[in-house]
C-alpha cells in the first residue's frame, strides 16, 4: 500500500489532491473509494457512508449515529452498549392541550403540560419499548383541573392518581414504557 506523509494537505485549490488510486480531496468535498490511515486529525464536514472502524475522538455531531457494538461518552466501558460518563440531558417539550392531550414520545423523554382545562390524557404515540422519562402536570393560575388517564397508562393497584389542586401546583408523572402498550407511571404530588 502508498503511503502518503505530510504535515498539512490544503485541497483549497481548483482542482484539489488527488491520490491515484484513492479518490480526489477538494473543497467540494471528497470522492474516495476508501481511505485507510491509521490516524486521522482534523474536522469532517458531510455525510460519511460506509464503516468508521477505531476510535473517535472529539466532537460527533450526527444526525443518527448507528454502532454495531459500544457507543462511550467520556470513558470506555466494557459491557454497556452505550455509556455516558458525567451528566446527560434531554430537553423538556412543552406539550399543547386539547379535551384528550395526545404526548407524541418521538419528540423527547420529558415533557411539560400546564393544566388550564379538564382533559385527558391520552395513549401516547410513537411508543418505544423501554422509553422512560417525566411528563410535569402544572396547576394554571385558577388550579382545580383534573387529568384523566388513557387504557395504556397503568398505576400501582390499578388507580390513577388525583392531582394536586392548588394554583400553579406541580405534579410529575414518571414513565417507563413496558410495552406499546403498557406504561407503567408513578405520580409525585405537589412538587415544591
Amino acid at each position: 500500500m502508498s503511503k502518503i506523509v505530510a504535515d498539512n494537505v490544503d485541497p483549497r485549490g481548483s482542482s484539489g489532491v488527488t491520490i491515484a488510486g484513492v479518490g480526489t480531496f477538494s473543497s467540494s468535498g471528497v470522492t474516495v473509494g476508501v481511505i485507510t490511515a491509521t490516524s486521522f486529525s482534523g474536522d469532517v464536514t458531510g455525510n460519511v457512508t460506509g464503516n468508521l472502524t477505531g476510535n473517535v475522538t472529539g466532537d460527533v455531531n450526527a444526525g443518527i449515529l448507528t454502532a454495531t457494538s459500544r457507543v462511550a461518552v467520556g470513558s470506555a466501558s466494557t459491557t454497556a452498549s452505550l455509556y455516558v460518563v458525567g451528566n446527560s440531558a434531554s430537553n423538556i417539550v412543552a406539550v399543547g392541550t386539547a379535551s384528550t392531550i395526545t404526548v407524541d414520545l418521538t419528540t423527547g423523554n420529558n415533557f411539560t403540560i400546564t393544566l388550564n382545562g379538564n382533559y385527558t390524557l391520552g395513549n401516547p404515540t410513537g411508543v418505544t419499548t423501554g422509553q422512560s422519562g417525566s411528563i410535569y402536570l402544572v396547576q394554571d393560575g385558577t388550579g382545580s383541573r383534573t387529568l384523566g388517564f388513557g387504557t395504556h397508562w397503568h398505576f400501582a393497584g390499578g388507580t390513577a392518581p388525583t392531582l394536586s389542586t392548588g394554583a400553579n401546583a406541580v405534579d410529575v408523572l414518571v414513565y417507563q414504557c413496558r410495552t406499546t402498550t403498557s406504561i407503567p407511571s408513578n405520580t409525585l404530588l405537589n412538587v415544591q
